[in-house]
């Protein structure tokens, strides 16, 4: 049975607006009658009466003008107090009720609820830019060893850096991108060192301040990584001389696994606020203990998937399209354009480890006061 305890009164409600009416006709028969007579053009209706009441009145269910409201819309604050009165408004409004992920939300409103709906954004994003189609598009040329060897090349722009062709073209594509404050953004890192940048020509945005401050960029390690295990394992043996072409495909790889690393922290983030958890997160963080709090970041479960959705993913964007245009659906291995178990090893090894070690880093680096 429906619990009608919580609901208003119609009656009362209309009891309350006769009480209106009296009080605006006393107050209008009070008025300066000497100055103007009396007429009916000059009361307030009763409709203009209930109207004025349930605008102001903020306790209200905006669709049916009785129950307090209890939900508000994601997108467009409406207020309702039932399932009824939802559909209603989308109907009548033609809202979706879905937050818009790019509407500012001042700080002081930004709260848990907020927090968690960016963190599903971002994992949406980041299977966007998951590596595997990078990968794919590196996986269609040599080796190119020569891209990789510090000093194979001299730039007359910069006679002393000693670097590879790859840290090179990297530094100059990050010189530009750092002008148009992509490394202002918090899920953005340059394998560059940042005093080494140029600053932004334009303005800058104002970010929700989702992370606390912290130094954490292991862009290192994932270079070191990639270009001396992903890259010969990836791709085939010899010298096709497309080191252009490579270098291009390289950065996309990088920067997409760098992206993917890095969102570690607002995963850590989101788990340390977790009501059910902060606490137990507070206690293994001051005892500094890392392998315990690793455990508790770590969900198996959520793992499995990522690396089955990687390899379906992989499968799909990795293999050339029959004669009759359909994907092969044996995958044999005279339609994959790369070593599928190769990626999904890749992120097992690698990506994920990797990952956690960022995220329990931030969390060690992460203040306990707020």
């Amino acid at each position: 049975m429906a619990d009608y305890s919580k609901f208003f009164d119609p009656l009362s409600l209309i009891l309350d607006l006769d009480e209106k009416i009296q009080e605006n006709e006393a107050v209008h028969d009070s008025s300066d009658h000497s100055s103007q007579p009396s007429t009916s053009q000059n009361k307030t209706s009763f409709p203009e009466i209930v109207i004025s009441i349930l605008q102001t009145d903020q306790t209200i269910c905006q669709a049916c003008h009785i129950n307090k409201w209890k939900y508000k819309c994601p997108k467009c604050e409406f207020h309702s107090c039932s399932l009824l009165c939802s559909k209603l408004h989308k109907e009548t409004y033609n809202c979706n009720g879905i937050r818009s992920k790019t509407t500012y939300i001042p700080m002081p409103e930004y709260g848990y609820k907020e927090l968690m709906s960016d963190y599903v954004f971002l994992e949406d994003v980041s299977r966007a830019v998951d590596s595997a189609h990078p990968l794919i598009e590196r996986a269609q040329f040599s080796h190119n060893k020569p891209v990789y060897e510090p000093g194979y090349y001299e730039y007359n722009d910069c006679k002393d850096f000693k670097g590879s062709f790859l840290e090179y073209f990297l530094r100059e594509s990050e010189m530009v991108h750092a002008k148009v404050r992509r490394y202002q953004s918090p899920d953005e890192y340059p394998f560059t060192e940042l005093k080494n940048l140029p600053k932004p020509i334009i303005p800058r945005l104002e970010y929700p301040p989702i992370l606390k401050p912290n130094n954490i960029n292991v862009n290192p390690k994932i270079m070191d990584f990639y270009v001396n295990q992903i890259v010969p394992s990836l791709c085939a043996m010899g010298d096709d001389k497309n080191y252009g072409s490579v270098a291009t495909r390289d950065v996309t790889c990088l920067q997409a696994i760098s992206q993917r690393i890095h969102y570690g922290k607002f995963v850590a983030e989101a788990k340390f606020r977790d009501p059910n958890n902060k606490s137990t997160y507070k206690e293994y963080i001051k005892s500094r203990d890392r392998k315990a709090i690793e455990e508790l970041l770590t969900n198996k479960d959520v793992e499995a998937k990522l690396l089955k959705r990687l390899k379906r993913k992989a499968l799909i964007y990795g293999q050339d399209i029959t004669d009759d245009f359909k994907l092969d659906p044996e995958h044999t291995s005279k339609h994959l354009k790369i070593d599928v178990d190769l990626v999904v090893q890749m992120y097992e090894k690698f990506v994920i480890p990797l990952t956690k070690e960022v995220e329990v880093d931030y969390l060690l680096e992460r203040p306990l006061d707020d």
